[in-house]
Protein backbone atom coordinates (compact mmCIF):
# COMPACT_ATOMS: atom_id res chain seq x y z
CA UNK A 1 0.00 0.00 0.00
CA UNK A 2 0.83 3.74 -0.33
CA UNK A 3 -1.26 6.57 1.42
CA UNK A 4 0.46 9.77 1.59
CA UNK A 5 -0.96 11.65 3.85
CA UNK A 6 -1.59 15.67 3.04
CA UNK A 7 -4.28 18.76 4.52
CA UNK A 8 -7.12 18.10 1.89
CA UNK A 9 -10.01 21.22 2.50
CA UNK A 10 -12.14 20.94 -0.44
CA UNK A 11 -14.65 19.06 0.34
CA UNK A 12 -14.79 20.47 3.87
CA UNK A 13 -14.83 23.71 5.66
CA UNK A 14 -10.74 25.13 5.27
CA UNK A 15 -9.00 24.51 8.24
CA UNK A 16 -5.07 23.47 9.02
CA UNK A 17 -6.28 20.06 10.50
CA UNK A 18 -5.37 17.04 7.95
CA UNK A 19 -8.75 15.65 7.54
CA UNK A 20 -7.64 13.84 3.94
CA UNK A 21 -5.45 11.46 2.31
CA UNK A 22 -4.03 11.10 -1.12
CA UNK A 23 -3.88 7.55 -2.06
CA UNK A 24 -0.84 6.43 -4.62
CA UNK A 25 -0.88 3.24 -5.53
CA UNK A 26 2.20 1.12 -5.75
CA UNK A 27 3.58 -2.07 -7.17
CA UNK A 28 2.35 -4.38 -3.90
CA UNK A 29 -0.86 -2.48 -3.48
CA UNK A 30 -2.81 -5.31 -4.64
CA UNK A 31 -1.06 -7.41 -2.38
CA UNK A 32 -3.26 -6.17 0.02
CA UNK A 33 -6.65 -7.86 0.20
CA UNK A 34 -10.09 -5.74 0.65
CA UNK A 35 -10.19 -6.46 4.57
CA UNK A 36 -6.83 -4.78 4.52
CA UNK A 37 -7.78 -1.43 2.80
CA UNK A 38 -11.25 -1.31 4.79
CA UNK A 39 -9.00 -1.65 8.02
CA UNK A 40 -6.89 1.23 6.55
CA UNK A 41 -9.55 3.28 5.65
CA UNK A 42 -11.29 2.74 8.46
CA UNK A 43 -8.43 3.52 11.19
CA UNK A 44 -7.78 6.74 8.80
CA UNK A 45 -11.35 7.58 9.56
CA UNK A 46 -11.29 6.80 13.16
CA UNK A 47 -8.25 9.68 13.00
CA UNK A 48 -10.78 11.98 11.64
CA UNK A 49 -9.91 11.89 7.61
CA UNK A 50 -12.50 12.27 5.60
CA UNK A 51 -11.46 12.73 2.14
CA UNK A 52 -9.54 10.43 0.29
CA UNK A 53 -8.18 11.05 -3.78
CA UNK A 54 -6.73 7.79 -5.32
CA UNK A 55 -3.76 9.87 -7.82
CA UNK A 56 -5.01 8.34 -10.63
CA UNK A 57 -6.54 5.22 -12.06
CA UNK A 58 -3.92 4.74 -15.19
CA UNK A 59 -0.41 5.36 -14.96
CA UNK A 60 2.21 5.33 -17.98
CA UNK A 61 6.18 5.48 -17.37
CA UNK A 62 9.08 4.04 -18.91
CA UNK A 63 9.50 0.66 -16.97
CA UNK A 64 13.25 1.14 -15.93
CA UNK A 65 15.87 3.74 -16.07
CA UNK A 66 16.86 3.09 -20.15
CA UNK A 67 13.66 4.56 -20.86
CA UNK A 68 13.15 2.51 -23.66
CA UNK A 69 10.00 -0.12 -22.74
CA UNK A 70 6.81 2.04 -21.64
CA UNK A 71 4.72 0.32 -19.30
CA UNK A 72 0.85 1.27 -18.45
CA UNK A 73 -0.32 0.60 -14.99
CA UNK A 74 -4.37 0.49 -14.58
CA UNK A 75 -5.61 -0.02 -11.31
CA UNK A 76 -8.72 -0.59 -11.86
CA UNK A 77 -10.19 -4.15 -13.33
CA UNK A 78 -7.51 -6.04 -14.72
CA UNK A 79 -8.34 -9.74 -15.59
CA UNK A 80 -8.82 -11.21 -12.73
CA UNK A 81 -6.70 -9.29 -10.79
CA UNK A 82 -7.96 -6.86 -7.70
CA UNK A 83 -9.79 -3.80 -8.69
CA UNK A 84 -8.10 -1.22 -6.59
CA UNK A 85 -10.48 1.99 -7.61
CA UNK A 86 -13.02 -0.53 -6.34
CA UNK A 87 -12.15 -2.01 -3.20
CA UNK A 88 -11.28 1.68 -2.33
CA UNK A 89 -14.81 2.85 -3.23
CA UNK A 90 -16.54 -0.16 -1.31
CA UNK A 91 -14.62 0.38 1.94
CA UNK A 92 -15.58 4.53 1.79
CA UNK A 93 -19.26 3.47 0.77
CA UNK A 94 -19.24 1.65 4.66
CA UNK A 95 -18.89 5.07 6.19
CA UNK A 96 -21.29 7.32 6.19
CA UNK A 97 -19.10 11.38 5.00
CA UNK A 98 -16.28 9.65 3.72
CA UNK A 99 -15.83 10.96 0.12
CA UNK A 100 -13.64 9.79 -2.84
CA UNK A 101 -11.66 11.49 -6.21
CA UNK A 102 -10.92 9.37 -8.47
CA UNK A 103 -7.58 10.33 -10.31
CA UNK A 104 -7.99 10.71 -13.80
CA UNK A 105 -5.23 9.41 -16.25
CA UNK A 106 -1.42 10.11 -16.01
CA UNK A 107 1.59 10.31 -18.31
CA UNK A 108 4.61 11.14 -16.32
CA UNK A 109 5.66 12.37 -20.10
CA UNK A 110 3.31 15.34 -19.57
CA UNK A 111 5.93 17.12 -17.64
CA UNK A 112 8.03 17.17 -20.61
CA UNK A 113 5.03 18.74 -22.18
CA UNK A 114 4.40 21.28 -19.58
CA UNK A 115 8.46 22.16 -19.70
CA UNK A 116 8.44 23.13 -22.97
CA UNK A 117 5.36 25.04 -22.59
CA UNK A 118 6.35 26.99 -19.42
CA UNK A 119 10.58 27.47 -21.80
CA UNK A 120 8.45 28.53 -25.34
CA UNK A 121 5.93 30.79 -23.32
CA UNK A 122 8.82 32.70 -20.78
CA UNK A 123 11.17 33.24 -23.98
CA UNK A 124 8.03 34.79 -25.94
CA UNK A 125 6.80 36.74 -23.56
CA UNK A 126 10.64 37.95 -22.99
CA UNK A 127 11.10 39.02 -26.91
CA UNK A 128 7.69 41.05 -26.67
CA UNK A 129 9.00 43.27 -23.69
CA UNK A 130 12.10 43.55 -25.81
CA UNK A 131 10.67 44.80 -28.76
CA UNK A 132 8.22 47.06 -26.56
CA UNK A 133 11.22 48.70 -25.10
CA UNK A 134 13.14 48.98 -28.42
CA UNK A 135 9.56 51.01 -29.73
CA UNK A 136 9.78 53.02 -26.82
CA UNK A 137 13.48 53.94 -27.27
CA UNK A 138 12.95 54.66 -30.67
CA UNK A 139 9.91 57.28 -29.84
CA UNK A 140 12.03 58.73 -27.18
CA UNK A 141 15.21 59.07 -29.47
CA UNK A 142 12.75 60.94 -31.87
CA UNK A 143 11.30 63.12 -29.82
CA UNK A 144 14.94 64.57 -28.65
CA UNK A 145 15.78 64.84 -32.63
CA UNK A 146 18.62 62.43 -32.38
CA UNK A 147 20.72 61.93 -35.23
CA UNK A 148 19.47 59.78 -38.53
CA UNK A 149 22.27 57.36 -38.25
CA UNK A 150 20.78 56.88 -34.47
CA UNK A 151 17.31 56.46 -35.40
CA UNK A 152 18.34 53.90 -38.48
CA UNK A 153 20.42 52.04 -35.68
CA UNK A 154 17.47 51.53 -33.73
CA UNK A 155 15.09 50.81 -36.53
CA UNK A 156 17.53 47.95 -36.92
CA UNK A 157 16.89 46.74 -33.69
CA UNK A 158 13.15 47.10 -33.81
CA UNK A 159 13.24 44.47 -36.83
CA UNK A 160 15.96 42.37 -35.28
CA UNK A 161 13.38 42.10 -32.39
CA UNK A 162 10.36 42.03 -34.91
CA UNK A 163 11.96 38.91 -36.87
CA UNK A 164 13.38 36.76 -33.42
CA UNK A 165 9.73 37.14 -32.07
CA UNK A 166 8.61 35.24 -34.82
CA UNK A 167 10.80 32.34 -34.60
CA UNK A 168 9.98 32.48 -30.32
CA UNK A 169 6.52 32.81 -31.06
CA UNK A 170 6.51 29.87 -33.95
CA UNK A 171 8.34 28.00 -31.02
CA UNK A 172 5.32 28.40 -28.48
CA UNK A 173 2.91 27.69 -30.62
CA UNK A 174 4.74 24.19 -31.32
CA UNK A 175 4.78 23.82 -27.91
CA UNK A 176 1.41 24.51 -26.86
CA UNK A 177 0.46 22.23 -29.72
CA UNK A 178 2.17 19.41 -28.16
CA UNK A 179 0.75 20.02 -25.17
CA UNK A 180 -2.36 20.31 -26.19
CA UNK A 181 -3.23 17.47 -28.59
CA UNK A 182 0.35 15.64 -29.27
CA UNK A 183 -0.49 11.12 -28.22
CA UNK A 184 1.23 10.52 -24.93
CA UNK A 185 4.53 9.11 -25.16
CA UNK A 186 3.53 5.56 -25.77
CA UNK A 187 0.96 6.30 -28.66
CA UNK A 188 -2.81 6.97 -28.92
CA UNK A 189 -4.96 10.06 -27.92
CA UNK A 190 -3.45 13.23 -26.27
CA UNK A 191 -3.63 13.51 -22.62
CA UNK A 192 -7.03 15.88 -22.64
CA UNK A 193 -8.79 13.23 -24.45
CA UNK A 194 -7.66 10.21 -22.49
CA UNK A 195 -8.69 12.15 -19.44
CA UNK A 196 -12.32 12.60 -20.83
CA UNK A 197 -12.62 9.08 -21.93
CA UNK A 198 -11.87 7.89 -19.06
CA UNK A 199 -14.73 9.90 -17.32
CA UNK A 200 -17.07 8.15 -19.45
CA UNK A 201 -15.56 4.95 -18.23
CA UNK A 202 -14.99 5.37 -14.43
CA UNK A 203 -18.91 6.91 -14.61
CA UNK A 204 -20.20 4.03 -16.06
CA UNK A 205 -18.22 1.40 -13.62
CA UNK A 206 -18.50 3.14 -10.11
CA UNK A 207 -21.41 5.36 -10.60
CA UNK A 208 -23.58 3.41 -7.79
CA UNK A 209 -20.99 4.14 -4.76
CA UNK A 210 -22.40 6.88 -2.31
CA UNK A 211 -18.74 7.74 -1.82
CA UNK A 212 -17.80 8.26 -5.28
CA UNK A 213 -17.83 12.21 -4.86
CA UNK A 214 -15.46 13.89 -7.90
CA UNK A 215 -12.47 13.42 -9.84
CA UNK A 216 -8.73 14.65 -9.27
CA UNK A 217 -6.48 16.12 -12.32
CA UNK A 218 -3.21 14.45 -11.83
CA UNK A 219 -1.64 16.95 -13.90
CA UNK A 220 -0.28 19.52 -11.72
CA UNK A 221 0.84 22.76 -12.02
CA UNK A 222 4.05 23.23 -11.25
CA UNK A 223 5.66 26.59 -8.92
CA UNK A 224 6.90 28.19 -12.14
CA UNK A 225 6.46 31.94 -13.44
CA UNK A 226 4.22 30.70 -16.59
CA UNK A 227 3.69 33.28 -19.29
CA UNK A 228 0.06 34.65 -19.62
CA UNK A 229 -0.22 32.66 -22.75
CA UNK A 230 0.93 29.64 -21.02
CA UNK A 231 -1.37 29.89 -18.12
CA UNK A 232 -4.49 30.36 -20.91
CA UNK A 233 -3.18 27.01 -22.65
CA UNK A 234 -3.70 25.03 -19.15
CA UNK A 235 -6.66 27.43 -18.29
CA UNK A 236 -8.38 25.45 -21.38
CA UNK A 237 -7.18 22.01 -21.21
CA UNK A 238 -8.05 21.84 -17.70
CA UNK A 239 -11.74 23.13 -18.81
CA UNK A 240 -12.40 20.97 -21.30
CA UNK A 241 -11.38 18.34 -18.67
CA UNK A 242 -13.90 19.63 -16.40
CA UNK A 243 -16.68 20.08 -18.93
CA UNK A 244 -16.78 16.40 -19.83
CA UNK A 245 -17.13 15.82 -16.07
CA UNK A 246 -19.99 18.13 -15.81
CA UNK A 247 -21.61 17.14 -18.72
CA UNK A 248 -21.70 12.88 -17.46
CA UNK A 249 -22.66 13.94 -14.19
CA UNK A 250 -23.62 17.42 -13.10
CA UNK A 251 -22.78 16.51 -9.00
CA UNK A 252 -19.45 15.43 -9.33
CA UNK A 253 -16.46 17.74 -7.96
CA UNK A 254 -13.33 18.26 -9.98
CA UNK A 255 -9.90 19.02 -7.89
CA UNK A 256 -6.81 20.39 -9.44
CA UNK A 257 -3.84 20.55 -7.81
CA UNK A 258 -0.38 22.99 -7.55
CA UNK A 259 2.68 20.83 -6.95
CA UNK A 260 4.70 23.52 -4.76
CA UNK A 261 8.67 23.02 -4.25
CA UNK A 262 10.07 26.39 -3.22
CA UNK A 263 13.01 26.30 -5.63
CA UNK A 264 11.28 28.20 -7.96
CA UNK A 265 8.93 31.07 -6.66
CA UNK A 266 8.10 32.00 -3.04
CA UNK A 267 4.51 30.64 -1.84
CA UNK A 268 3.42 34.37 -2.39
CA UNK A 269 4.51 34.95 -6.07
CA UNK A 270 3.40 31.58 -6.93
CA UNK A 271 -0.20 31.35 -5.01
CA UNK A 272 -0.94 34.50 -7.22
CA UNK A 273 -0.17 32.91 -10.35
CA UNK A 274 -2.07 29.64 -9.05
CA UNK A 275 -5.01 32.01 -8.35
CA UNK A 276 -5.10 33.80 -11.82
CA UNK A 277 -5.02 30.33 -13.30
CA UNK A 278 -7.89 29.11 -10.98
CA UNK A 279 -10.04 31.97 -11.13
CA UNK A 280 -11.68 31.43 -14.73
CA UNK A 281 -11.42 27.78 -13.89
CA UNK A 282 -15.39 28.04 -12.38
CA UNK A 283 -16.17 24.25 -12.86
CA UNK A 284 -13.03 23.59 -10.99
CA UNK A 285 -12.16 23.74 -7.56
CA UNK A 286 -8.73 23.41 -5.56
CA UNK A 287 -7.30 20.97 -2.59
CA UNK A 288 -3.87 23.29 -0.96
Amino acid sequence: MSVIFLAVTFFTTPSMAFNGAYIQFAEDSRSADEASWQKLINDLHAKGFRQFIIRCCQYEHYKDQNQIEIVEENFGAQGTEQDLIETILKAADQLKDAKVAIGLPFSEFWWNEEQALFNSGAAYELQQEKLEQANISFENLRATGKSMELLKLKREEIANCEEQLKSVRHLFEVARLKFSVTPTQGGGASWIETSKRAIGTLESKYHQHASFQGYYIPQEIPDRKHSREAIASMRLAFQQIADTARQENAERNVLVSPFYTSSLSTPGNYSKEFVELETQLNDLQSKP
